[in-house]
């Protein structure tokens, strides 16, 4: 499987870690901030992966 392919479902496999945390603890403030934390992760690595795409199209 291709690195940016990998990355990607990395990436949407923590983003819907971070919502599950959100829906199934909403008042827990120590599981919102590991969902922030998730979310930024995921977004970065979708980001990533998104590049890593654009850059070996250009070679």
């Amino acid at each position: 499987m291709k690195t940016n392919i990998s990355i990607y479902i990395l990436s949407l496999l923590v983003l819907i870690a971070g919502i599950v945390l959100t829906v199934k603890n909403p008042g827990s403030g120590r599981m919102q901030m590991i969902a922030g934390g998730l979310t930024m992760l995921g977004f970065t690595l979708n980001i990533l992966s998104f590049l890593l795409r654009i850059r070996k199209k250009k070679i």
